[in-house]
């Protein structure tokens, strides 16, 4: 449907991470019997980007997958421009140095020896190889590439995935046809989940999820979606609400978010993407727990309110709904999405496309 033509190969490794990798080894039993499947499928790959012949190659990362640093370094020797368009928030490099002498360790072995680039190189988003193109959203991020190699390859476009919305193309509020049956006389409240699971500890986990009930049960007259992260279990995350009336919340996993965003007065989560995807939509955010996640918060107090327990989160619900507060959030967007996003006009795909001819044209 988007493609003009569509080639897939079958991936027999399925490998982006040190724990798939330790998975990996056990099921070949070998490192010899692991190393000749890798280089077997390397081998197809570069056979079908030698059929392809592509003018440029674009990715959304060059980071977790070897896939793509497969593709990098055939891009490398062919001449072919790499690309890289920024899909999300952006992560800094890991502090702990333990993680960073043992990935480094790692990719000594495997990249260099072994000559299979199963690891990367150092961990900047974007900054692999200093030949490689990368497309930003806005200056916000692009300060974080400030003395690196891959800051003279920075192209500021804004977020093309956010031009039908910014457009108003996805936001006609009460969608009859979002898969779900809601009502039509409470506020929505969308509650995104997130997989924080070895991010923080179990008994805070339990904390936000006891969260999550409580303000459920005592705000009757709100009407709670519950959407799970994809790669969490439906029925495992349901089972802890088992106990709570359904009168007023559903739980969701399947239902595509920007469908749920066309009927929700507020959204909530701990610190989530999906926050920012809901204030591009225009919607009132509210995050929970701030002592638990430090390491990823994009949102700085610019634009958000803040909840550490069921009481103030019910509270500032109701506050998301007054005109007067929509009012003051409708201005606090724009110079926050401004700062992020780089442009809000609607014509960032215009402007990647012209970038990726202008690339290509230069050779």
């Amino acid at each position: 449907m988007y493609f003009d033509e569509f080639h897939e190969l079958n991936d027999p490794l399925t490998l982006s991470r040190l724990a798939d990798l330790d998975n990996k080894l056990e099921k070949y039993r070998s490192v010899i019997s692991f190393i000749s499947c890798f280089r077997a499928f390397r081998i197809r790959l570069e056979k079908k980007l030698d059929m392809l012949n592509p003018d440029a190659i674009i990715t959304v990362t060059d980071m977790g997958g070897y896939i793509n640093r497969m593709c990098n370094i055939w891009a490398w020797k062919n001449n072919v421009p790499f690309i890289i368009i920024q899909p999300s928030f952006l992560e800094g490099a890991p502090h702990n140095i333990k993680t960073k002498l043992k990935n480094q360790l790692c990719y000594l072995l495997f990249n260099k020896l072994l000559n299979i680039p199963v690891f990367q190189r150092q961990h900047f988003f974007g900054n692999e190889r200093p030949e490689n193109y990368l497309f930003l959203w806005g200056d916000t991020f692009k300060k974080c590439y400030k003395g690196l190699k891959i800051e003279k390859n920075i192209f500021i476009t804004g977020n093309p995935a956010f031009d039908p919305i910014i457009k108003g193309e996805s936001i006609e509020k009460r969608d009859a046809d979002i898969g779900i049956d809601i009502p039509n006389d409470k506020p929505i409240v969308i509650i995104c989940t997130q997989i924080l699971d070895g991010l923080i500890e179990e008994k805070a986990l339990r904390e936000i999820e006891d969260l999550y009930r409580t303000v459920i049960k005592e705000n009757p007259d709100l009407y709670f979606v519950v959407k799970i992260h994809p790669r969490q279990d439906l029925d495992k995350y349901s089972k802890n609400f088992d106990d709570i009336p359904k009168s007023n919340f559903t739980i969701v996993k399947n239902i595509d978010l920007y469908r749920l965003f066309k009927v929700a007065d507020v959204q909530v989560s701990v610190s989530s993407y999906s926050s920012f995807e809901a204030v591009v939509f225009g919607i009132p955010i509210v995050l929970i727990k701030k002592d638990l996640i430090t390491f990823f918060d994009h949102f700085n107090d610019e634009i958000e309110l803040r909840a550490d327990t069921a009481e103030v989160l019910g509270v500032h619900l109701r506050r998301c709904l007054t005109e007067e507060y929509i009012d003051e959030f409708k201005v606090k967007r724009e110079k926050y999405l401004k700062s992020r996003l780089g442009y809000i006009d609607g014509k960032s795909g215009e402007r990647v496309v012209e970038e990726i001819e202008e690339i290509i044209k230069r050779g």
